[in-house]
């Protein structure tokens, strides 16, 4: 903790003159102290505001401390709370220990204790915190990258991502399933002043319509039927954070109006609730539409399509990156035998093969087909034999030399209807098995005119 930084601590006991006095005994130049007087006042004040440590005293009449601080830690995990009572039970003091609680303190308090043991609270949460985002960073790293070669045409998007990521500017990602937007999306995250607050995704094409205003701004308890409990909303959980916004293309025009209103305002308020919240959150969205073709055909608001696409980054597919393949097969070489078999190699041939094949399921599928083919390889050596019956006996695309004349869209619609025979009409499995969403298989669908 540096020595401007001011702490914020939050006191919670229903005894108003020992709150005071406690108040007054421990704050200085360091610490800033607000009060509250239940344990529910607590907790929402923790998931409203910046908190940086919590007294919670144990007997509190709406709820209680053990509660309340199981509700504070399942949302604010990094956020420390301190147990005050004035029983001295050894058992109850380890029940708090247990359920995440950092210290557990008998009154009368020693006030210099407090401070003390508040501010050692805060040290150790903080280091938990970037220790957390170091283990994520390392899992993202050791997991999936955006590989590319030297001549590749990520590479200006890459040092485009470098400008843009310390600022906040919205960002609409486009590109076709597969191509790793969400990988950009973490990478701009990680490359700005919010990279040690929260990165929260969303798909939108996964939530059902009636359900999304509920998760992006939250609810009150008794607000619909089937509300028992107060939620937060994405917002709010991403607050001062990132918000990723994957497949905005999905969403319904309404939706699309009450996302545009907190965008402009930067607010949100939460079903069932007249209190408006402020939120200050950086939004990137990514789609794998023509949002201008959806602007056109009224499927998509011009205003909130602007509001997103302040910088447009459009992730081309894997077809027109070949050069990428080989790097990219070799990283997954490296990544994926740890959890399947062990190492593998492609030789020459099979690497050519592989750079040949047209890719309708970008990253995304060559991932999958180099980790099948190391299940399936009976040897250390993946071979050009080995790929052709793999793409034979999965029915993948052909390779693009033996479509002769095809157009890619007929070369689309020709794997589509494939799999969709193999996966006997079932366009769930049939979408899993292609990579893609089911709602961008059914616009496939649509555009070629089968359903």
């Amino acid at each position: 903790m540096s020595d401007a930084e001011v702490l914020r601590v939050l006191i919670a006991d229903d005894d108003p003159s020992a709150t005071k006095l406690l108040k007054l005994g421990i704050q200085n130049k360091k610490l800033h102290v607000d009060c509250v007087f239940s344990g529910k006042e607590a907790v929402d004040t923790v998931f409203l505001k910046d908190v940086d440590c919590v007294l919670l005293d144990l007997q509190m009449p709406d709820m209680n401390g053990m509660e309340a601080l199981s509700k504070i830690k399942a949302e604010k995990p990094f956020c420390p709370v301190i147990i005050t009572t004035g029983q001295n039970k050894v058992q109850m003091a380890v029940t708090a220990i247990k359920q995440g609680a950092y210290d557990y303190l008998i009154k009368p308090l020693d006030l210099e204790n407090v401070r003390n043991v508040i501010c050692r609270a805060v040290e150790q949460s903080t280091f938990l915190k970037k220790e957390a985002a170091q283990n994520l960073s390392r899992r993202l790293k050791e997991q999936d990258q955006i590989i590319f070669a030297p001549d590749s045409s990520l590479v200006p998007l890459l040092q485009l991502v470098k400008k843009i990521a310390p600022s906040d500017a919205s960002v609409l990602l486009s590109g076709e399933s597969g191509t790793g937007k969400e990988l950009f999306a973490r990478m701009i995250h990680e490359q700005s002043f919010r990279a040690h607050q929260s990165f929260i995704e969303v798909n939108c094409g996964a939530i059902p319509e009636e359900l999304l205003e509920s998760e992006f701004f939250g609810h009150e308890k008794g607000a619909f039927t089937g509300a028992n409990e107060r939620r937060e909303g994405l917002f709010t959980i991403a607050d001062k954070g990132t918000l990723f916004l994957d497949e905005i293309g999905e969403l319904q025009m309404p939706m699309q109006v009450k996302l545009l209103r907190t965008l402009q305002s930067g607010e949100v308020r939460k079903v069932g609730s007249d209190q408006m919240l402020h939120v200050n959150v950086r939004i990137i969205a990514a789609t794998s539409k023509n949002l201008e073709n959806e602007i056109r055909s009224n499927h998509f608001r011009e205003d909130l399509y602007y509001r997103l696409n302040v910088v447009n980054l459009v992730i081309p597919p894997l077809r027109e990156r070949k050069q990428d393949i080989p790097k990219l097969i070799s990283h997954f070489l490296k990544v994926l035998h740890v959890n399947t078999r062990p190492s593998r190699k492609f030789d020459l041939e099979a690497e050519r093969l592989m750079q040949e094949h047209s890719w309708p399921g970008n990253v995304r599928e060559l991932k999958n087909t180099v980790e099948r083919l190391i299940l399936i390889s009976e040897k250390d050596v993946i071979t050009q034999k080995d790929i052709e019956v793999d793409f034979h006996s999965h029915q993948n695309t052909k390779l693009q030399k033996n479509f002769g004349d095809m157009s890619l869209e007929e070369v689309e619609h020709s794997h589509i209807q494939q799999i969709l025979k193999n996966c006997q009409g079932n366009k769930t499995k049939a979408a899993q098995k292609l990579g893609i969403t089911l709602q961008t298989l059914y616009n496939k669908l649509k555009l070629m005119k089968e359903i």
